[in-house]
């Protein structure tokens, strides 16, 4: 049994990431991720993958590439709380 196993969603909108939950513009959506954590025992280490659920064909992949470029994953760089919430 793992000592610690949970999964939250995040979205890629233009203006950047949000939480599952929150809520904007579907044409600003381009992509819905899972990040999973898992760590095996209270003395191991988390591992953190991420993986793709959905993506808006309305976006080319260059596209794409540009807002990951622009908008690292949330956890990979020192972003704040502020791309979480839905920018207008």
């Amino acid at each position: 049994m793992s000592y610690d196993h949970y999964r939250s969603e995040y979205k890629l909108m233009t203006k950047g990431w949000i939480h599952e939950g929150a809520s904007c513009s579907p044409e600003d959506h381009a992509e819905t991720w899972e990040k999973e954590i898992y760590q095996g025992s209270g003395f191991g280490k988390e591992s953190e993958h991420w993986r793709v659920l959905w993506f808006n064909p309305a976006f080319t992949e260059q596209q794409r590439a540009e807002l990951h470029e622009k908008f690292p994953f949330p956890g990979k760089s020192p972003i704040t709380d502020d791309l979480f919430r839905c920018l207008r």
